[in-house]
């Protein structure tokens, strides 16, 4: 494929070029019963440097940078509204039960596969990169797809308990992939940043998460307290966005994750006793050209050269993480008071990943210290998002139809 990369498109352009080709390829993806999202990703890895190269990563990373981290701290402050607690608590058993057990049997799989690939394969010059490599992939490997899961449920005439089991669960997933991310990223930064204490990596990693979810406490009741007293929807709206890259710029100064602060934001509105939920609606209405150029933006890190140079290791990761919801699940499902089959179908639809492991990245590359981990583990994400997003709605949407059928 020809490669442009003499052309340069300034920041306007390379917007307006990004949205529209995104918005037509999301078009095209929906005709062939896939979500929006995957077409989005291959648009921008066609007009990125891996194939036509007219949008550079300069002007990815640098130039068009605002609009990815405004879609991050949008995206983890809608999660946090899933996490409505009066919703949670009804079969609060078997949604642990499923939850804690795909989460750390993909985490377990990973881990696995991933540090026994790079060791073997001499992917990092000592095995303390390795470790860290497969313990940060692990943590990524746990993030879902609300928005692709919540589509698939809605196409099936009726999704049943497991429809609803599965929408409660992909609620908290990413919530739990944010934490554990968190963690993760400070231990392993830890690993390969220098020589620290035992006591260091205990309490950094809790401070951190700390951290972030005071900071988004406090914005939450900012939004909650403040925006009651405006009655246009466009002021909440302005006051909202307002707090909201606020609470990710305070987080990226103090060190702590931009991802868990929006995130607990959102949960602290949607929890109050008198909650104003407006700000989420209109974000909705203002979110949707967003994250169609972040999903752009994403595609174009796409390097299939260093896809293949690292492929073994992606195929470790990708396996893992398939088999880690789907078996999981399943393990954890008896604990709920469920039979291991229907575990098993929820880890099934659980498969697709796309936003919030894409918003992991990002904070990888933040981190100067894992430079040498974000490139092997770039391309391996980005190669599991495209395919978890191609499979994964597929398989939910064909397990959700036996589903209904079986409980005629």
């Amino acid at each position: 494929m020809p490669n442009l990369e003499h052309i340069h498109l300034d920041p306007t352009l390379a917007t307006a070029l990004l949205l529209l080709g995104a918005f037509l390829g999301g078009k095209l993806a929906q005709l062939f019963r896939l979500p929006s999202l995957t077409g989005q990703l291959i648009v921008g890895a066609i007009l990125g440097p891996a194939a036509f190269g007219l949008v550079s990563h300069e002007l990815a990373d640098e130039k068009l940078r605002p609009v990815t981290d405004l879609a991050l701290m949008i995206l983890a402050f809608t999660i946090g509204e899933k996490l409505e607690l009066s919703v949670l608590r009804e079969g609060t058993k078997r949604i642990v039960a499923v939850l804690l057990g795909q989460a750390l049997g993909t985490m377990l799989l990973v881990f696995g596969g991933t540090v026994a690939a790079a060791l073997l394969f001499g992917t990092f010059a000592s095995p303390g990169g390795a470790i860290a490599m497969a313990l940060i992939l692990s943590a990524i490997a746990v993030a879902g797809s609300p928005g692709a899961t919540l589509v698939v449920t809605k196409e099936v005439d009726d999704p049943g308990t497991l429809g609803r089991l599965v929408l409660a669960i992909v609620a908290a997933n990413d919530a739990l992939a944010i934490t554990v991310f968190g963690l993760c990223l400070a231990v392993g930064g830890a690993m390969v940043g220098g020589e620290v204490t035992a006591l260091e990596l205990a309490v950094y990693p809790f401070l951190r998460t700390l951290g972030a979810i005071v900071l988004g406490l406090l914005g939450g009741l900012a939004i909650d307290l403040v925006g009651g007293r405006f009655g246009k929807r466009s002021d909440v709206l302005i006051l909202g966005l307002a707090v909201i890259v606020g609470c990710g710029a305070a987080a990226d100064a103090l060190g702590v994750s931009p991802l868990l602060a929006g995130m607990a934001a959102g949960f602290t509105v949607v929890n109050r006793e008198r909650r104003d939920t407006r700000v989420f609606r209109s974000l909705g209405d203002f979110a949707a050209p967003i994250y169609v150029l972040f999903f752009a933006l994403a595609g174009t890190h796409v390097e299939f050269g260093a896809i293949v140079s690292a492929g073994v290791v992606g195929i470790a990761y990708i396996l893992g993480r398939f088999g880690g919801k789907i078996l999981g699940a399943a393990a954890g499902a008896p604990i709920g008071g469920m039979k291991a089959k229907e575990g098993l179908r929820a880890g099934m639809c659980l498969l697709p990943q796309a936003g919030v492991a894409v918003g992991f990245l990002v904070e990888m590359e933040n981190n100067e210290a894992l430079s040498d981990i974000n490139a092997v583990a770039h391309p391996i994400v980005l190669a599991g998002i495209v395919l978890a997003e191609v499979i994964g709605p597929a398989v939910a949407r064909k397990v959700l139809v036996a589903n209904g059928s079986d409980d005629e």
